[in-house]
């Protein structure tokens, strides 16, 4: 077991400069890793290390870390078990292999959150807060918060429960920053070009949203012309690579709830426009759909409900034999049902 507490780390590299190392903590091949109490800074560049990397390792806890500004400050290479408690980070990324990622009360602000792996993904108590862009960011913008990673596959074969979302943008942004004016909470396929990864895009199968709150307070100067769409899934194409040239297979969810969508504080003038599921119009080129194929009538091919299931158990000798007598005693005494 590992226990680290009460780490604070201050940088004092700027973007144009770099330490020999930028990790602050680094695990590989451990089990048993505690990181309680920590504030840490980020490298201020465009690119480069995480303040928190782990590989191949089993169990972290990482509760009450503060970090934000520049790169990022989680990045994982294959963990079983993340549990994060009470955090602010302006990034959690994983490249590779996350299973089972558990997150309460978390914050994030500045750049945004990356899946790959499996099993189950929880985040309870979310909040968001979108800030500016600038050509060194320290703080980025992005228009959406969670995606799946894309130089990976985007494979997150892994149900998603997100329970209790604030997303809110910065007061006193300049006037708006950015063409799109739409925000995604979930975008399970990006508008960037896929190469082929080597392997199938295995989409969340379940993904499950509730009780989610755009807070328009923020964006008093920096509002758009226009009305303004929030939507809690998105998919922007409908296949990760062409399946006819390349043979990968992008396996869409089988189930999206989204349960309780709001906005607040939104411009008299204007409309926040809420989208519970955004699908692409090339969805029919998606020939392979979700894992779980359905029937016409909502059913799995192959499964039965329970009447046909008991019918098709009994066997012809026990089926009822014909009686030819029952339609001469209805004849003469009338119907057997009135």
């Amino acid at each position: 077991m590992v226990r680290i507490k009460n780490l604070v780390h201050t940088s004092w590299q700027t973007a144009s400069t770099s330490l020999e190392s930028r990790v602050v903590i680094s695990a590989r091949e451990v089990f048993d890793v505690f990181c309680e109490y920590g504030e840490t800074t980020c490298h201020p560049a465009e690119n480069g290390s995480y303040v928190i990397c782990i590989r191949d390792t089993c169990n972290v806890h990482i509760d009450n870390y503060y970090g934000l500004h520049g790169w990022g400050f989680q990045g994982h290479h294959g963990i079983k078990g993340l549990y994060g408690n009470r955090n602010t980070f302006n990034r959690v990324d994983f490249h590779s292999f996350g299973y089972d990622v558990f997150f309460k009360d978390l914050t994030v602000k500045g750049r945004q959150i990356n899946l790959q792996g499996g099993n189950e993904w929880s985040i309870e108590k979310l909040r968001l807060y979108i800030t500016r862009t600038s050509g060194d960011a320290v703080e980025y913008f992005l228009n959406y918060a969670i995606g799946m990673r894309q130089d990976y596959a985007s494979d997150c074969d892994g149900i998603l429960n997100i329970d209790g979302v604030t997303v809110m943008w910065d007061r006193g942004l300049p006037a708006w920053y950015n063409t799109t004016r739409s925000f995604d909470l979930v975008r399970i396929i990006d508008s960037a070009n896929s190469l082929d990864q080597g392997i199938d895009s295995k989409l969340p199968p379940t993904i499950t949203i509730r009780n989610i709150v755009f807070d328009l307070a923020g964006i008093q100067t920096g509002r758009p012309n226009d009305n303004f769409e929030f939507c809690a899934v998105t998919a922007l194409r409908s296949q990760f690579t062409d399946y006819a040239v390349t043979g990968r297979k992008t396996l869409l969810p089988d189930n999206i709830t989204v349960d309780g969508m709001t906005a607040i504080n939104v411009q008299p003038i204007q409309n926040a426009v809420m989208c519970g599921i955004k699908l692409p119009a090339d969805l029919y080129q998606n020939t392979v759909g979700s894992r779980n194929k359905r029937a016409a009538t909502g059913r799995t091919p192959g499964s039965h409900c329970a009447t046909c299931t008991a019918l098709s158990t009994i066997r012809p000798s026990s089926w009822p034999q014909p009686r030819p007598s029952i339609f001469r005693e209805t004849r003469q005494t009338g119907p057997l049902i009135t």
